[in-house]
């Protein structure tokens, strides 16, 4: 933890083990002794890309429900590809094809992360 960096969205783990994070910071050295500090630490490190942009998001994880790795990729999966659109511009079966489940179990890791966030909005 780094009291200058901003995580911009929940970290994501794949189901191979790795992560990926979408961190801020108002100064692009901090960012780079962050990435030293993980890497000093042992942890292998690829930087996807950094670009200087407006923040629009801020991600607090003491406010966030704890979804498991399905839930977070359910819920992620449904926001990127349009589900919560209006018009809709996808679909559970769609969704489901693309995670490699059933349409049933996908369906119920969306509920369930839905259910999450609900409760802590309330």
């Amino acid at each position: 933890h780094h009291p200058e960096i901003i995580y911009t969205k929940p970290v994501l783990v794949r189901r191979d083990g790795i992560e990926r994070w979408e961190l801020a910071a108002l100064r692009k050295e901090v960012l780079m002794e962050f990435v030293k500090g993980l890497k000093q630490s042992g942890t292998t490190v690829s930087i996807a890309s950094i670009k200087q942009a407006p923040l629009t998001d801020i991600y607090f994880p003491a406010l966030s429900p704890d979804f498991s790795e399905q839930q977070q990729n359910a819920l992620s999966l449904a926001k990127k590809e349009g589900y919560y659109d209006f018009p809709r511009k996808a679909w559970l079966a769609q969704l489901a094809n693309v995670s490699g489940v059933s349409i049933s179990t996908f369906r119920e890791h969306l509920r369930k992360a839905e259910r999450k966030l609900l409760s802590t909005a309330h």
